[in-house]
């Protein structure tokens, strides 16, 4: 199925996709309570006062606690339902490799059984590849994504033509501004 250097362990795969499954079917009741609670409220709940405003989103261009509820129960169902599909993409896998082993499987039963004699299939006739020719660019095209150049880091070196100043303080010059 898959190489030597790297083994899918089938069993596995499908035993993590029937458990994702079970996981989303737990959550999928406090999931519909938490959507009826978030439908009762109603907008007025929060009053008319500045909090209640505040509340409502009236005071910011973001919106109001309510608005963001909704957004938040509308993340948590297209997170179950891609957490779904995931599941059975998963399960989906399983089946085909398991087709393909099975598959694979028979068909070398069959070279073996034979003891490849002439009852094998015949390979298909070797045909040249025709020549790939490479495409011309066009001008005035857009490149796509260019790094910058590396920037140049040999600004913090010293210059030994100049002496470094005496490190030392006070003295009989010192200024007192």
């Amino acid at each position: 199925m898959a190489g030597a250097s790297f083994q899918i362990d089938l069993g596995e795969v499908e035993s993590a996709a029937k458990l994702i499954r079970s996981m989303l079917d737990d959550l999928e009741g406090p999931a519909n309570h938490l959507e009826s609670v978030v439908k009762q409220v109603q907008k007025s709940v929060y009053g008319t006062d500045l909090l209640g405003k505040a509340l409502n989103g009236s005071s910011s261009s973001v919106g109001g606690v309510a608005e963001h509820q909704q957004q938040v129960l509308e993340g948590i169902r297209s997170y179950l339902a891609n957490s779904g599909a995931m599941a059975a993409n998963l399960l989906q896998m399983v089946s085909s490799h398991r087709l393909t082993d099975d598959q694979n499987s028979q068909d070398l039963n069959k070279v073996l059984r034979d003891g490849g004699s002439g009852s094998a299939p015949k390979p298909a006739p070797v045909v040249a590849p025709t020549p790939v020719v490479a495409p011309t660019p066009v001008k005035d095209q857009d490149p796509g994504y260019v790094p910058p150049e590396a920037p140049k880091l040999d600004y913090n070196h010293p210059n030994p033509v100049f002496p470094m100043p005496h490190a030392g303080g006070g003295g009989p010059h010192r200024s007192e501004i």
